[in-house]
């Protein structure tokens, strides 16, 4: 259990409101924690605490035409801490992803993050490894996303018969949409590929920084569209392309 500011809760509940803190628009906190196991938390408390045990992450007064928010990132300053201390990503279940009160709702956006978007990447494509594990028992399994030239999916399955699976891994915030670049687009609709293509989508993880300064990425939900094809109508041509994830009920 973690107590912070006058408030007991488990590292799972901790994690659940800090991971929806981070893209809180400013410093509402008492709006912010509304609805929240972390509700009745005196964040004042925290701030000044943290403050003076870390003085070095003060956070310069703001003016009035360029408000900076202080008692948010101390308060993330301190969870981040305390769930380092905690050993929370070893074993712990992750609990839903919360809505704060007064903060953004997200969708299928782009995270504007980068080294959490790249942990998500990376966390969505070492997931469908594993999916891919379970799914081809004695099968070949390389994460091949990084290779240049770039191949156009994430994920190589070799079968014992030598034929292949390619698997695209995307994260998603609410798993109804995801960002193809062409290079992915092309192999599907383009490349003449005759393997069989899987659409592996995470979504809803929690991204926790801790205080080793990395993203830290667990749970969520994971889908696996097996023998994938695109919709032309599907694509919604933006810097890359917007692609609707396929309902599940309808094959």
């Amino acid at each position: 259990m973690i107590t912070l500011g006058g408030v007991t809760a488990t590292p799972e509940q901790v994690a659940q409101v800090l991971d929806a803190l981070y893209d809180a628009p400013g410093d509402q906190m008492r709006l912010y924690l509304k609805g929240t196991p972390l509700e009745m938390m005196d964040y004042h408390k925290v701030h000044d605490e943290e403050i003076k045990n870390f003085p070095n992450i003060r956070v310069p007064p703001g003016t009035k035409q360029h408000h900076v928010a202080h008692v948010r990132p101390a308060c993330i300053h301190a969870m981040q801490r305390l769930l380092s201390e905690s050993g929370w990503n070893e074993g712990l279940k992750p609990l839903p992803k919360l809505s704060l009160s007064g903060a953004h709702s997200g969708g299928p956006g782009f995270d504007p993050i980068a080294s959490r978007r790249t942990a998500k990447r990376y966390y969505g494509e070492n997931q469908a490894a594993m999916w891919a594990e379970e799914e081809f028992i004695g099968a070949v399994i390389e994460n091949v996303g990084d290779r240049v030239p770039k191949l156009g999916y994430d994920v190589l399955v070799i079968l014992a018969d030598g034929s292949e699976v390619h698997i695209e891994a995307k994260y998603s915030h609410d798993g109804s949409a995801v960002i193809l670049t062409d290079n992915e687009r092309d192999h599907i609709l383009k490349s003449g590929c005759n393997h069989e293509h899987v659409l592996y989508v995470v979504s809803e993880a929690q991204a926790i920084k801790l205080n080793d300064n990395k993203w830290h990425c667990t749970g969520g939900i994971k889908t696996a569209h097996r023998n994938w094809t695109i919709d032309e109508e599907d694509l919604t041509p933006v810097t890359s392309w917007r692609y609707k994830v396929p309902n599940m009920s309808g094959g």
